[in-house]
């Protein structure tokens, strides 16, 4: 894919010309390449690749390929440019008539008569990889990148040397968000062409995106192993928020303890059970999919049940279960009603309630991703969530790469404690003096 106008006209506007009046014009091929392989003479390596833009052909690109390298920018430029030109060339006429056609199409912004007419130049020759480009972009540039993505692999079929396919690939997986697969495409790009410095800033904003993924994940990692009473001793320790705050009622815990605390970011939502839906008043499912994926993984769905009493019916339970881990949800916390236990359970899926029920009734989702209130804490949406069977807590994002570090302090700290309590030489006043050296106050 191409984005931007050839660097030739650039410079043609903006720099003095920079092939010299002495410089001999190539009239063959085979004097535009040696022209273009002259170490001694600047000059006859421009008319080289000014030459082939015009009258190259693919069997010359590995050698426009080596004049990217070349330590002179007017040379480098002209070989970017030749390369397109020559890669827009079919050969045949009737296709560089549509193909001409196409182009106006897609700089006017009309992209599906734009498809339309690439369509018919890779019918007329699917040999012509430049079709299969344009194509290509024109379906990155109205979101369809697994189509687009197709395009790119046809073109690097025909022309491996495709810098703008290389490159396209990688953006097209940046916005299906596989960066890592977007960082190998780039790195292919740049090992043709070296001189794409967005594609070098791309591949280090994305390395920077990854490694801040991984030290989330290292995060997340850690609070799994760390039980929901140590977190929030944790985060006390901060004094970010009241020691009252940041925690549900206690009717809502984890029912599946053997599967470990859930920690997950925040997908909120409201549901209704007691009344059937009125048309208008029912959340879009498909919808409410694309949003969950739209938040961080791992996921934590958190569900406000409207009705009163709360737990009418059960929007949770085996088949929702399924449903959402797919989707890369690790459980559910909610002032609602669940059942399918045992199915849930040997699934790994986490739920949090404070209520099962034998029913869905007529459960519904009302709305989502707005601030819930469940079990007396507000959630917003992304928040991040612990619990485990002893309740709910949110971790403040601020504090939530140090918790697990604050927590080997507090472990410590108490096991010392824990250690004299069981001692023979246990005495109250060891333990009052310990209490004042690691928790100073008034006793």
């Amino acid at each position: 894919m191409r984005a931007t106008a050839s660097l030739v006209l650039i410079f043609t506007l903006l720099a003095p010309n920079p092939i010299t009046a002495t410089a001999m014009q190539p009239s063959t091929t085979p004097q535009a390449l040696a022209a273009l392989a002259d170490a001694t003479d600047v000059a006859a390596r421009r008319q080289g690749a000014l030459w082939l833009a015009r009258s190259g052909t693919m069997l010359e690109i590995p050698a426009l390929v080596e004049a990217l390298r070349d330590r002179d920018p007017y040379v480098r430029a002209f070989a970017e440019s030749a390369m397109w030109q020559i890669w827009s060339r079919s050969g045949d006429a009737e296709t560089d008539r549509l193909f001409a056609i196409g182009l106006e199409q897609m700089n006017g912004r009309d992209a599906p008569k734009a498809i339309e007419t690439f369509t018919r130049v890779i019918e007329r020759r699917p040999d012509f990889a430049e079709g299969w480009n344009k194509r290509a972009t024109l379906y990155f540039l109205i979101g369809e990148h697994r189509k687009s993505l197709a395009d790119c692999d046809e073109v690097l079929k025909r022309n491996p040397h495709h810098f703008g396919a290389l490159s396209g690939t990688g953006m097209n997986y940046v916005e299906l968000d596989q960066l890592d697969k977007a960082i190998e495409y780039f790195e292919r790009a740049l090992r043709v062409n070296p001189n794409m410095r967005q594609v070098e800033q791309s591949i280090e904003t994305l390395k920077e995106i990854l490694a801040e993924r991984q030290r989330e994940v290292a995060v997340i990692e850690a609070l799994k192993k760390i039980s929901s009473p140590t977190v929030a001793n944790a985060i006390e320790t901060f004094n970010v928020r009241p020691r009252s705050a940041g925690f549900v009622s206690a009717e809502i815990r984890a029912l599946f303890p053997e599967l470990g605390p859930l920690v997950g970011y925040a997908v909120t939502a409201l549901i209704r059970a007691e009344p059937a839906p009125r048309d208008g008043h029912r959340a879009s499912t498909f919808a409410w999919w694309d949003y969950v994926l739209s938040v961080p993984a791992p996921r934590v769905i958190v569900v406000h049940d409207l009705d009163d009493p709360r737990g009418q019916g059960a929007q949770w339970g085996e088949v929702q279960a399924n449903i959402h881990r797919a989707l890369g949800v690790a459980g559910v916390v909610t002032d609602g009603s669940v059942r399918d236990l045992d199915e849930v359970r040997r699934l790994g899926f986490q739920f949090a309630a404070a209520r099962v029920s034998v029913s869905h009734a007529y459960v519904h989702m009302v709305d989502f991703g707005l601030p819930v209130k469940v079990g007396g804490l507000w959630v917003n949406p992304g928040d991040l969530i612990h619990a485990d069977q002893h309740g709910v807590v949110t971790i403040p994002a601020e504090v939530a790469e140090r918790v697990p570090e604050a927590v080997v302090k507090i472990e410590a700290d108490e096991r010392r404690i824990i250690t004299l309590c069981q001692s023979p030489g246990f005495s109250a006043e060891k333990l009052k003096a310990l209490y004042r050296e690691i928790r100073p106050g008034t006793y």
